[in-house]
């Protein structure tokens, strides 16, 4: 069984600083993490969407270490880019999805017939009630 309190105490065996510390290295940890993966459907798909949100979380695990340094080294000063680094990664998000929105069609013309079946359709075919269906492979559907 885990403890969470030192035995005999009513404290955290940790401070709070040292659980910050965790938390904000598994967050930084998930940032990078999530950025592999947005960067993996950018390779596969070529869409520029999974790039910019492979950027944005890129960034949203920078913002982590500079919050780090400025939190531990006592830079006040330099808080300004901790918030502008956050605010580039959410404005790379948001251009994105417009992007995205704004260069797709919103609906299908009406000349555009939806498209035939290709290749072997399986169907089901049953002689009677009592039988089981077998599937039966039919050209194109028909």
């Amino acid at each position: 069984m885990i403890h969470l309190l030192a035995p005999g105490s009513d404290r955290l065996p940790v401070t709070h600083e040292q659980l910050n510390g965790l938390l904000e290295g598994a967050i930084m940890m998930a940032s990078f993490t999530v950025a592999v993966f947005f960067l993996r459907y950018w390779r596969a798909t070529g869409e520029r969407l999974f790039a910019a949100f492979a950027f944005a979380f890129t960034l949203f695990g920078v913002n982590r270490i500079e919050l780090y340094l400025v939190v531990h080294h006592h830079h006040p000063d330099a808080a300004i880019w901790v918030y502008a680094s956050r605010l580039a990664g959410f404005a790379a998000i948001i251009a994105a999805v417009l992007d995205k929105n704004l260069s797709t069609p919103l609906r299908r013309p009406a000349t555009q017939t939806p498209a035939e079946p290709v290749g072997d359709v399986l169907s089901w075919e049953t002689d009677s009630d009592d039988e089981p269906r077998t599937p039966v492979r039919t050209p194109n559907g028909r």
